[in-house]
């Protein structure tokens, strides 16, 4: 395997709905703190009042990708995701987008360093059948200490209703 890949905890996978203060804003901890005392309460809210009709889904991971910045699983279909992430750009009203798009994904492997052998990880990963089912029967709220989530506080959690047949 690539030496320059650090491998993401199972603990520290997620999907990411919306962010809040993303780490590419760069603020210093001291305005992401005060960021938070002054609007936390009320996106805490506006966060609950958005999940109250979701209801948990599927998804089906069927393709790996390497991107600029890290070894990503691709996640299909994406509308219930992307509804979600309408629903809460409009109600955070936070000025600037809530994600990146519409993609649905899991970080897997992140890059210490630039790649030793870039060829050979790319052929392996077009070599990769994957086909992994996951039920999303719950959405946490966290504030993210250590990038990418390998410290976090959980401020909230949401248990989704399960249709049953």
């Amino acid at each position: 395997m690539e030496p320059s890949l650090l491998r993401v905890p199972w603990q520290a996978m997620h999907i990411s709905a919306a962010w809040l203060l993303p780490v590419h804003l760069g603020l210093p901890v001291a305005e992401k703190e005060g960021l938070w005392r002054e609007h936390g309460h009320g996106w805490l809210a506006d966060i609950a009042t958005g999940l109250r009709e979701l209801r948990s889904f599927r998804l089906c991971y069927t393709d790996v990708v390497a991107t600029d910045s890290a070894i990503i699983a691709l996640a299909w279909p994406t509308d219930q995701v992307s509804e979600l992430r309408s629903k809460l750009d409009k109600r955070l009203r936070l000025g600037r987008a809530v994600s990146a798009g519409d993609m649905v994904h899991t970080t897997l492997f992140r890059y210490a360093k630039p790649l030793g052998s870039p060829a050979s990880l790319f052929a392996a990963m077009a070599s990769l059948e994957v086909n992994i089912e996951v039920q999303a029967t719950e959405f946490l709220v966290v504030r993210e200490r250590v990038f990418p989530s390998l410290k976090r506080d959980v401020l909230d959690r949401f248990l989704l209703d399960v249709d049953t047949p």
